[in-house]
């Protein structure tokens, strides 16, 4: 859900991007719409990497066979809970942060 989320930030970023010339009277809402809307797609992205290192490694070490192998590339790649909860929080103020943004299309 988190990476789909993120496709669809990264979506909606491209979009400002390309029609934010149609709205020139409020560029600093651009900018700060667009720095909002990176710091979602990072955010969620560097979970996203977490999720799938840890994935990826088993698979490759399950693939050649060696059960100790998957059991060392788990421990290995998987973030400890304490990262996790910083990306999380991290991701969740990014999100708040493009939420409280004044859209630079409105008029007010």
């Amino acid at each position: 859900a988190r990476h789909r989320l993120r496709l669809k930030v990264k979506t909606l970023r491209y979009a400002v991007e390309d029609l934010a010339a149609l709205f020139p009277d409020h560029p600093r809402r651009v900018e700060r719409f667009l720095a909002a809307a990176k710091a979602v797609q990072d955010t969620l992205g560097a979970l996203n990497d977490q999720a799938r290192a840890a994935t990826l490694a088993h698979e490759v070490a399950v693939a050649h066979g060696d059960a100790d192998a998957a059991f060392v590339a788990g421990q290995l790649t998987a973030p400890l809970p304490e990262q996790t909860g910083v990306a999380l929080r991290s991701a969740r103020k990014a999100l708040d942060a493009l939420g409280a943004e004044t859209p630079f299309w409105r008029m007010t």
